[in-house]
């Protein structure tokens, strides 16, 4: 009797236990919308499709999360339909599905309230929910709101980022050229924000705008990472200008050139790491040499680590190729100039080894050893190099 108490007693918390969202089965689109109706709540559809890999990952990480299903099983009334079977494909066209997974909020009437696009983790879906219910988030009140004139400045970051997370950046962009138009003092909240998280490409005024300020954003709290994002846009440009899409081929004339009229200041080590991204992507040993003297053109500018993790590679994996050792030897010093450590001293040791050269590579591995001793490294196979020496 007493066990059985006992598992009477743990009968509550295994019901407790019970996660994840609880999706409506047995009901059809209609009776979904009229509970819907009837309980006031929003439905949040997962619209999806069999064969969509984020969609199972979703399934199976997310919706599974207690902290999802205690949130969207009281504030909603969950669906999950294939939009490639039976009403789901009815379903897409009323609502514009365009890819998988889509997340929608849909009233009880069937208007669309909210919308996001694509594989949300635990966090990023809780606040989709949270945004869906908030009238100042929801992405079909803000629009109309815009549409009608009555929404706040202040608002249109939240519309913009509405925008976003619906998938719908073309129309993110357009409002953001819009405003940005209006106002031209981009050096001023909102406008700063705007230029700066939506500016794609390293074309036209809002890219000009932030390279020629570079040193006066990077000093505002926020706008650290400018340099950065200028790199990835123009990184991102030069790749599209000069990648042939169907030959996979690089046109390196024309990259090296378009990085030295988009951004000077880092054209050399931009141009070099796009090399040797381009060199693992062909695997042809001609474009590996090319590539590594690119990036010793421009080594002053890399840290030691990247130094160290080419130099590295190129002994590990494509020693054999004297000309593109010959290559790693100057990078992996450089390397050890800016930050003598274990690793690169036990990388430049075994490259002067590969090159015939025992007495600096004796040096070499001599000093490793010593600073990896010193930094409690497992030094046995620099050891077991300078033995073979």
């Amino acid at each position: 009797m007493k066990h059985v108490l006992l598992l009477l007693a743990a009968f509550p918390l295994i019901m407790q236990a019970q996660t994840g969202i609880k999706f409506e089965s047995g009901k059809n689109w209609a009776q979904i919308k009229e509970a819907a109706k009837k309980s006031n709540k929003l439905i949040f559809l997962d619209a999806y499709a069999s064969w969509c890999g984020p969609c199972k990952a979703m399934a199976r990480d997310v919706f599974t999360k207690s902290a999802v299903g205690n949130y969207f099983n009281a504030q909603f009334i969950n669906a999950k339909i294939d939009m490639e079977e039976g009403e789901g494909v009815q379903i897409a066209e009323r609502y514009k599905v365009t890819a998988y997974p889509t997340l929608y909020f849909i009233d009880g009437d069937g208007n669309m309230v909210h919308k996001v696009l694509g594989y949300k983790d635990v966090d990023q879906l809780l606040q989709a929910g949270r945004n869906a219910n908030d009238p100042s988030k929801q992405y079909s009140t803000l629009l109309k709101k815009y549409n009608n004139g009555s929404l706040p400045e202040s608002q249109y970051m939240s519309l913009i980022d509405a925008m976003s997370e619906a998938g719908e950046d073309e129309k993110a962009s357009a409002l953001v050229a819009k405003i940005l138009a209006k106002n031209k003092d981009w050096m001023q909240e909102p406008q700063l924000g705007l230029v700066y998280r939506y500016t794609t490409d390293a074309n036209g005024e809002q890219y000009r705008f932030l390279a020629n300020n570079e040193a006066k954003i990077a000093a505002i709290n926020g706008y650290e990472g400018i340099a950065e994002k200028l790199d990835d846009l123009v990184t991102a440009q030069v790749i599209q200008e000069t990648l042939d899409n169907d030959s996979q081929l690089l046109d390196e004339a024309k990259a090296k050139r378009r990085f030295k009229e988009l951004r000077p200041a880092t054209a050399s080590a931009s141009f070099a790491k796009l090399m040797w991204r381009y060199a693992e992507f062909k695997k042809e040993s001609a474009i590996h040499v090319r590539a590594a003297k690119a990036i010793n053109e421009a080594k002053s500018s890399f840290d030691w680590r990247y130094l160290n993790e080419i130099s590295w590679k190129i002994y590990d994996e494509m020693r054999a190729n004297k000309a593109l050792l010959d290559e790693a030897l100057p990078m992996s010093m450089e390397s050890v100039k800016k930050e003598s450590n274990y690793y690169n001293n036990d990388t430049v040791a075994h490259i002067l080894a590969e090159l015939g050269k025992k007495k600096d590579a004796k040096k070499y591995a001599e000093k490793a050893i010593e600073l990896g001793k010193k930094a409690g490294e497992d030094v046995s196979s620099t050891q077991q190099l300078l033995n073979s020496l």
